[in-house]
């Protein structure tokens, strides 16, 4: 089995010369709660991103019950309904959404749920069972790669792969909230392109939006970043999260990045062929000169054209023209051409 290097998610492409893919990370900055989650995914759509993804986990189940991760899940559920609900409404804004799954007990209501693609976060990269079964789904996966060696990260792309996965996605990520800038490491993630061959990208941790923009600019296929309506709230994402002004700023900075990547081929641009007329030098007549009189450095040089008179041949004929005569008198500025020598 061969992994795709282009993958269909909904109705967009992820991978290859397609625009980065951009996620807004609600994650569990809804609080549990489903209207706020809903004004939410509307807000992500004004910013202009392409999906909004959850964090799907049963506390019981991953957590110690003691322990603060139990408490801020437990606090933060979701029921199938509200899902149903808030997929709607993801819908309705040309929003894809999906969710990181987080154990095998919350496997039922995801794949019923029937979203396009799933995460497996950081935390449950390792988790290869579940990997497994997410795998069968026959669905594209992304998964966040902290915290790894690159041999941990083969170890779950193979396992993807050997339960029947060829649509996988990886984001460098560092699990750190937030990740300070000399940890985030954008070569790990061209490292993860080179390796695997497939759509690569960046789990943001960090604070503002450098990061994202610097990481579609080394090829970055998707984005993935922290949403919030307030950084405020109470939760332990929400400080770091971009709120709807921010991420709005950063599907901008992607999109202009895009735009400025070009493609691998040295070439004037379209808007700058009219300058390489005017811009570039050319010979001409240093001054007034006269029929029969002998081409010098005195008599000609390399100079801006008068478009008005016209271009004079490339400076690099120059010392191929010097001690020829000239053909006729040609005044100062006038273009150096074919006929205004003679041997």
């Amino acid at each position: 089995m061969e992994l795709k290097q282009v993958i269909k998610v909904g109705n967009k492409l992820v991978g290859g010369e397609s625009p980065a893919f951009i996620i807004a990370e609600l994650g569990i900055n809804h609080n549990g709660d489903v209207h706020l989650a809903q004004k939410m995914i509307e807000e992500a759509a004004r910013c202009g991103v392409d999906a909004v993804k959850f964090q799907t986990v049963c506390p019981e189940v991953s957590y110690p019950v003691d322990s603060e991760a139990y408490r801020f899940f437990k606090d933060t559920l979701l029921t199938e309904e509200e899902y149903i609900h808030l997929k709607s409404v993801a819908q309705a804004n040309a929003l894809i959404m999906f969710t990181t799954l987080g154990d095998e007990k919350s496997l039922g209501m995801v794949e019923r749920l029937d979203f396009p693609l799933t995460k497996i976060s950081s935390g449950g990269m390792t988790n290869i069972p579940l990997l497994k079964k997410v795998a069968i789904w026959k669905k594209p996966v992304v998964v966040s790669t902290g915290m790894s060696f690159l041999g941990e990260v083969e170890r779950s792309v193979y396992a993807l792969m050997e339960a029947g996965c060829d649509e996988v996605m990886l984001l460098q990520c560092t699990a750190n909230y937030p990740t300070a800038p000399g940890d985030v490491n954008l070569r790990a993630m061209q490292m993860l392109m080179s390796v695997f061959g497939v759509p690569t990208g960046l789990s943001d941790h960090t604070e503002g939006t450098l990061a994202s923009a610097a990481a579609v600019a080394l090829g970055a296929k998707l984005i993935e970043k922290h949403f919030t309506l307030d950084k405020s709230l109470a939760g332990p994402d929400h400080r770091f999260s971009l709120v709807p002004s921010e991420m709005k700023r950063l599907v901008q900075d992607i999109r202009t990045v895009e735009a400025m990547l070009g493609m691998p081929l040295k070439k004037p641009a379209v808007s700058e062929l009219e300058r390489r007329v005017s811009m570039r030098r050319c010979l001409v007549a240093a001054k007034h000169v006269t029929r029969g009189e002998v081409i010098t450095n005195e008599t000609i040089t390399v100079r801006r054209p008068d478009l008005n008179k016209g271009r004079g041949l490339e400076p690099i004929y120059l010392e191929e023209i010097l001690g020829k005569r000239f053909a006729r008198d040609l005044q100062e500025n006038d273009p150096i051409t074919l006929g205004s020598f003679i041997d």
